[in-house]
Formats: C-alpha cells, structure tokens, sequence
C-alpha cells in the first residue's frame, strides 16, 4: 500500500503540468518574501548619526551640474525614480531629508540612470522606452499561458464563456507560452542588465567622486545598491516554469 502511494506520488510530480505549477507557486511566494527582506534592508537607515556638509538633494544638484546635465531633481511622491520624459530625477520626501549611506546611496542610483540616458546608453535607452510595463506584461500573458495550459480548457471556458474554446486553447499552446516566455526573459535581461550597470560601477562611483563619503560609507552603499538590484533578478526564478511546461 505504502509503495503504491509512493508510485502514485511520484507519477503526480513527475506530471510536467503539477511540476510548472508547483514550481510557479514556490517561486512567486519566495520571491515576495525576498523582495519583503530586501527592500527592508535597503530602506533601512543605518548608524551614521553625524551630519553631512549637504543633503541629498544637493548632492545631485552637485552631480547634475559636475556631469553638465538638464536634468531637474523633484522632491515628492511615493516612489524614487528618474523620469526620461521629464528629464527629471523623483525622491521621496524621507530620501531627500535623510543624511545617511543608503539615501545617498539611492540618490547616485537614480543619477546614474540620468547620466546613462543622456549618455543614450542603448540598454537605459531600451529601459526607459519599455518601462517595467512591458516586461510585466509579458510574464502575466505567459502565467496566463500556463494556466490556459495546466487546467482544463472547457473548465475555464465556463468560468469565462466570452474567450471561447477558440481563445483558449491558442492561449494554452506550446507556441504562445514560448513565445510569451522568451519576451518575459529577454525584457527583464534588459531591465536588470541596466539596473547593475547603472549601480555598478557608476553609482558607486558618483559617490566616491562628491569626496566627503569615508569607506564605511561606500561598503554600506555597495550593499544597498546590490541588494535592490537583486530584486530586480528574482522574476527570473519564477522563468523555469514556463519551461517546464513546454
């Protein structure tokens, strides 16, 4: 009885359709717990409780205007950026007020992104077309792809009679998930190739350039920048499953 259950078991993982799905819902739980541990640590403020000779705002006013830039620095908003449209670089309120390693830190990244633009660096150039919409789309068609693929195609027609069989099982073929992953892959290549490249060397590098940060200070920076650049390779781990499904 124990050695039929075992078989049993082992037929249903070796199912490629259980091991794509399986594999898919793993991967997205570790990679919102990591992304969770990551942006804590990188908002965290550390110990530094001097004072520096200017804030991170004028920091990159600083930068812009060594690097001969048009780009403006907006104070305000939920998220720190640089926006190519506008030429402009966004921090947040609790960025631009904080005098610590990692405001700086977050500060010469989005500098970074501004100097590679007007540099028309061909993979900021790509980013800043695409934006993260685009490689975001691509992996919700592929999920959508897969599960078109590992469930029943009439159940989900019942769910949603306006696609039609039809819809379905294109969405569910071979040629749509490896068409729809290939894109997901070569865009989020493309956004977290730029992402390393902005933080390193170049945001490392703006910071030892400004010539007041100490080397404590570009060691906290250094881990900062690489682990929100990490985050940027973690939908990368939810990829093989599309493979799999194949």
């Amino acid at each position: 009885m124990t050695r039929n259950r075992t078989i049993m078991l082992a037929e249903f993982l070796t199912d490629t359709k259980v091991a794509a799905w399986l594999w898919l819902t793993l991967s997205c739980s570790m990679l919102f717990a990591v992304r969770l541990i990551l942006a804590r640590r990188v908002s965290r403020p550390d110990d530094y409780s001097g004072t520096r000779a200017f804030t991170p705002v004028e920091f990159a006013e600083m930068t812009i205007a060594r690097y001969r830039l048009s780009t403006s620095v907006a104070v305000g908003g939920r998220q720190h950026k640089f926006d190519p449209i506008t030429d402009t670089v966004h921090l947040t309120h609790d960025v631009a007020n904080r005098r610590d390693s990692r405001a700086y830190a977050t500060v010469s990244h989005e500098l970074g992104h501004a100097i590679r633009f007007h540099d028309r660096r061909l993979l900021t150039v790509l980013y800043a077309k695409l934006g993260l919409w685009a490689p975001t789309a691509a992996l919700t068609v592929t999920a959508l792809s897969l599960a078109a693929k590992v469930f029943d195609v009439e159940a989900l027609v019942y769910l949603s009679k306006w696609t039609g069989t039809a819809a379905l099982q294109v969405a569910a073929s071979s040629v749509t998930l490896g068409i729809s992953t290939t894109a997901a892959t070569a865009l989020f290549a493309i956004v977290a190739s730029d992402e390393w490249r902005t933080s390193f060397p170049l945001a490392l590098t703006l910071m030892e350039q400004a010539g007041v940060f100490s080397e404590d200070d570009i060691a906290i920076c250094r881990s900062s920048l690489k682990a929100a650049a990490t985050t940027y390779l973690l939908p990368f781990a939810i990829l093989p499953a599309f493979v799999i499904a194949l």
